[in-house]
């Protein structure tokens, strides 16, 4: 079920955020640095041109590219997770699903309801304009960095603009001093 990876890849970029590590499900592939197959892992270069420029149009995979990047596969639909390298962040995109316009609320109501989430933007799909956008921040303070925060944009497109080919559902995650 694609909600299902959808979790998978909000929990994988949740953990990145915190330096945890995280048990990847079955499944799940992971393409990273030139490791041409070793140990169930793909080059990074051999990740689909959509995944590709996606990450590229991103505003860390503008500075310092895709380091990494799991793809979560769902019978009808892929969620793919991107990091960059030394940076605290994360990006998930959804491509071949069906009913992502529903989808996407999901993962908005999920941190609604964990404590400490605001939602600071909400803009749902309408007809003048196709695509919802949620912005949520969680204040994560440390005792060296007060104004520490976690933000998590989430945009997608209403279903009579939804392609299954394309880019249907992403999420950004980023974490930093505000």
């Amino acid at each position: 079920m694609l909600e299902a990876a959808l979790a998978q890849g909000a929990a994988y970029c949740e953990a990145m955020l915190y330096s945890e590590q995280i048990e990847l499900p079955p499944g799940a592939t992971i393409f990273r640095g030139n490791f041409k197959g070793a140990y169930g892992i793909q080059p990074i270069d051999a990740l689909p041109d959509l995944v590709r420029r996606f990450g590229a149009t991103q505003p860390f995979g503008r500075t310092s590219g895709v380091q990494g990047a799991v793809r979560f596969a769902a019978h009808h639909g892929e969620v793919w997770a991107l990091t960059y390298g030394e940076w605290p962040a994360c990006d998930l995109m959804v491509t071949k699903g069906e009913n992502v316009a529903d989808l996407g609320q999901s993962p908005v109501r999920r941190l609604e309801k964990e404590q400490g989430w605001n939602s600071t933007q909400a803009a749902p799909a309408s007809d003048e304009m196709p695509l919802a956008r949620y912005v949520l921040l969680k204040n994560e303070a440390q005792p060296d960095e007060p104004g520490y925060v976690l933000r998590v944009e989430v945009d997608w497109l209403a279903a009579s603009s939804s392609e299954q080919n394309g880019i249907q559902l992403s999420m950004s995650y980023v974490a930093g001093t505000v």
